[in-house]
């Protein structure tokens, strides 16, 4: 709890002013409980790990000392805590964008700290991964969804969301802003609707972040005039993955005999790591400023990259996957490596941020509430927490707090990450503090923060 408080207080000073300033929908002279409380409710259950607003529930009439641990993070005293109808009640109709603002002034605060400026890659900009994730299915009719008919004449509902995700190599993930998919009209098509959204999405960035550098990331989908055109428009780079035997026969055709010919000599071998008597090579190669119309929009220069992976184990090579992309700038043998590196670096939204809000701590597949706007707001809510969690396990946060506590100092447990191992134990004992033990909010000294993860 101690680095989870510091955490907040050295990068979000504001974070419960922000709260309370929330646009209640609530008659105020009838608010019993303010917005802070209900915020620091939601993202207390989802960094201790909860499943259910039930499971919260039955933990909370049973905790000895959430109220005062609430109360250091409120700066007030906490006599009470509202019902879980009553929290439910309030992220089902709280405006999501109330939650955006949230993000984004946490955005803000991280760049006023110049966080920023070390997830940047070596030509200065930020990796921008554009990605869908489906949380929850039902066939029951539900709010802010979209369906999908099945040949059996059963309809399925389901809740979809765009990310926009800060990716880096120091494992850091950290959502920007978030797209809803919702088509109450017309049946759901991923294609379709994924591609409207992550337009309405890259144009509300471009309006919200100006002056920020992005190097836009995103599969086979983004693979259009369209999209590249805004990339274009705002002077941002692009990394499109790139299915040319499936979706673009004609233009890998294109591609392969203009590198046969006039670009034969565009290729390299790098090694990518070694490891005992196992070593990880990339096959490299590209082509540059193809004239080709990929999309409504018109011809126009297309950049290739593809990297073969081998490796090399006891003498003997052996393929393991090769990998496509566009890229929006051309490539050469100086900098093939590092972009073939910044390109694979669209996964992470799916591994370091997908895959771990389902599978790890913060249950996004998980239905919290599918009534109104509680859907959408829970997903936020696990946004800001996953936020802050990175924030409190991955730099070395932990480490100074300890040394302020035993006034020693430990070399080998500068992160929660470190001294714990996963954010499962982690979220534990987030928990067990939360609900059980007092908590003495530590002294917050100017600190200078490290990123201790790689």
């Amino acid at each position: 709890m101690s680095t989870l408080y510091a955490t907040v207080r050295h990068y979000f000073p504001r974070l419960t002013d922000d709260f309370q300033k929330i646009n209640d929908f609530r008659q105020a002279n009838k608010v019993k409980y303010g917005s802070k409380i209900m915020m620091w409710m939601g993202i207390m259950e989802r960094l201790s790990g909860f499943k259910s607003n039930n499971e919260y529930e039955k933990t909370l009439q049973s905790s000895t000392e959430i109220e005062n641990n609430l109360s250091c993070f409120l700066n007030e005293a906490v006599d009470e805590l509202p019902s879980i109808d009553s929290f439910c009640y309030f992220f089902q109709h709280i405006q999501p964008v109330e939650l955006h603002k949230i993000i984004g002034k946490m955005f803000k605060a991280l760049e006023r700290k110049k966080f920023f400026t070390r997830l940047k890659t070596a030509d200065g900009y930020l990796l921008l991964a554009i990605d869908g994730v489906q949380t929850i299915s039902t066939k029951r009719a539900i709010d802010h969804t979209v369906y999908r008919d099945h040949k059996d004449g059963d309809k399925t509902y389901h809740q979809y969301f765009l990310e926009a995700k800060i990716v880096s190599s120091s494992g850091f993930v950290l959502s920007l802003d978030t797209e809803f998919v919702e088509n109450p009209t017309e049946e759901f098509d991923k294609q379709d609707c994924e591609h409207a959204a992550a337009i309405r999405l890259l144009q509300r960035i471009a309006r919200k972040h100006p002056h920020m550098k992005f190097r836009i990331l995103g599969d086979g989908l983004y693979c259009n005039s369209v999209i590249m055109d805004i990339c274009k428009k705002h002077k941002w780079k692009f990394s499109f993955t790139f299915k040319g035997e499936t979706k673009y026969p004609k233009l890998l055709a294109e591609i392969n005999a203009e590198y046969h010919f006039s670009q034969r000599t565009n290729h390299c071998r790098r090694l990518l790591k070694k490891k005992g008597n196992s070593k990880l090579y990339v096959e490299l190669r590209w082509c540059n400023n193809l004239r080709y119309d990929i999309g409504k929009n018109g011809e126009r220069s297309i950049n290739f990259l593809e990297g073969k992976i081998i490796q090399v184990k006891n003498g003997v090579e052996k393929e393991v996957t090769t990998l496509s992309f566009l890229v929006s700038e051309e490539t050469s043998e100086a900098n093939a490596l590092r972009k073939f590196k910044d390109c694979r670096k669209r996964w992470k939204i799916e591994n370091e941020g997908f895959n771990f809000q389902k599978n790890n701590i913060l249950h996004i597949d998980h239905n919290f509430s599918s009534v109104g706007h509680g859907g959408q707001n829970f997903y936020l809510l696990a946004q800001i927490a996953h936020t802050i969690i990175q924030l409190a396990g991955m730099t070395d946060i932990a480490g100074q707090i300890r040394r302020q506590i035993t006034a020693k100092v430990d070399q080998f447990s500068q992160s929660l990450k470190t001294i714990f191992g996963t954010f499962e134990i982690i979220a534990q004992k987030i928990k067990g503090e939360l609900l059980e033990k007092i908590f003495k909010p530590p002294l917050i000294i100017a600190m200078r923060v490290r990123l201790k993860s790689a």
